[in-house]
């Protein structure tokens, strides 16, 4: 096959947020691109346990790749493989830093759990949808000084999109080369370890299965799949994509709704002559 190693976002890029989820014919292009050799991996921002019985409904059972890039973990096993944790104080002063800006909801993500001040009605919501348990433990900051055993993955946070904006440009600038800030949604912001990235992630996958950036074809909706797209063979943006990944995209296939990821890889992996 022209490319032996498929990666790809999840959310509005495989999975339809709008409701349609996955459908029976992209479900049998994966299984027909597995059956022929091709490596088919999910790279999302979500956490590990949230991702996983996801995975395992498309009958993935190797590596995946969650929280922005920042862990790379066996379906299977629940090994986890690389992890790049944040840094407990510099956390600390990204929490402080948050205090600035109106926003809906903090989230720490620690120990592969979901870990918040409150419960308020955008965090039930974020829980429902993604399937995981939630920690109400009062002060964040309090909280990671009680508990230094916990491995700190990710915070995420979620505003209005013009705050979220702000937010995001101001975080840049503020922890320049000492956080990864991104977002995945136009309403909201991710940081995590500065070495954490979807692309950096891939290129460990592709060393893990010896595979070159001239098999690889991956895809993706948002600007936190630059990296990925940018270290792929072939960078596929999917038609509701932010227009800013579009521009940097190889290939801008349908919109995930109407199952772009399949089609396209059908058409350069499963249809070739």
């Amino acid at each position: 096959m022209r490319y032996d190693l498929v990666a790809t976002d999840f959310d509005d890029t495989l999975y339809s947020m709008k409701g349609g989820g996955i459908d029976d014919f992209t479900l049998g292009v994966i299984g027909e691109y597995k059956r022929r050799g091709g490596k088919f991996v999910i790279v999302t921002g979500r956490m590990f346990s949230a991702i996983k019985p996801q995975a395992e409904k498309l009958g993935l059972s190797g590596l995946i790749i969650s929280y922005q890039g920042a862990m790379i973990s066996d379906i299977s096993s629940g090994k986890t493989l690389k992890c790049f944790e944040l840094d407990r104080d510099l956390c600390l002063e990204y929490l402080e830093f948050l205090k600035d800006f109106d926003l809906k909801a903090v989230q720490l993500y620690a120990d592969d759990r979901l870990t918040v001040e409150e419960d308020n009605e955008y965090v039930k919501n974020y829980r429902t949808y993604c399937g995981v348990d939630v920690d109400v433990v009062g002060d964040l900051a309090s909280f990671i000084k009680a508990h230094p055993e916990k491995t700190l993955n990710k915070v995420y946070v979620a505003a209005y999109p013009e705050e979220a904006t702000r937010l995001r440009i101001a975080a840049e600038k503020a922890f320049s080369g000492r956080l990864n800030v991104t977002s995945s949604k136009e309403y909201n912001v991710e940081v995590v370890n500065p070495l954490a990235s979807k692309g950096n992630a891939l290129k460990y996958l592709m060393d893990v299965f010896g595979v070159e950036k001239a098999k690889v074809m991956c895809f993706g909706d948002q600007l936190n799949d630059v990296s990925l797209l940018t270290e792929a063979g072939m960078g596929v943006a999917v038609a509701n994509a932010n227009p800013e990944l579009k521009k940097i995209a190889d290939y801008v296939s349908e919109a995930c709704e109407d199952d772009g990821v399949a089609k396209t890889i059908t058409r350069f992996c499963l249809e070739e002559n």
